[in-house]
């Protein structure tokens, strides 16, 4: 079982993530990962209180934070969004509609577009789920 849970990245490896982040999540990659983080964080200690633990935990700071993360993932999806489509008309007002890299960098900026927005939703979706679960859908 600890094998299982013994994962490194080497610098590589690290480095090739975050090209691919960058690629498709675009410059809010690092807030996306923290609340990722946050989330499996909180979906363990749930599990454990509900199938291994006697003990019960106090979930009313980290529910707040489910709510804060619900609430603003789609923001930063949404700000990811409005940024890159503003880089997309950008580098297509530079260099002119006929130009072949004009319209790949114009998709580009919109797979980041579509990247950010799909994780902010899918993130605040788990967070709004998640908040649910924990407090046995009292609020």
């Amino acid at each position: 079982f600890t094998k299982f849970l013994d994962i490194s990245l080497s610098a590589d490896q690290f480095a090739e993530v975050k090209r691919f982040l960058n690629k498709f999540v675009g410059i809010a990659w690092p807030f996306f990962i923290i609340v990722s983080l946050f989330i499996v964080w909180v979906s363990g200690a749930w599990l454990t209180e509900v199938f291994i633990s006697d003990d019960r935990r106090d979930w009313g700071k980290i529910v707040r934070y489910l709510d804060w993360a619900s609430e603003a993932c789609p923001y930063v999806g949404l700000l990811t969004t409005f940024f890159t489509f503003l880089r997309a008309l950008l580098v297509y007002s530079d260099a002119g509609p006929g130009n072949p890299e004009t319209q790949a960098a114009f998709i580009k900026q919109f797979a980041i577009a579509f990247g950010s927005s799909i994780t902010g939703g899918i993130l605040a979706l788990a967070a709004f789920t998640l908040a649910a679960l924990v407090t046995g859908g009292r609020r």
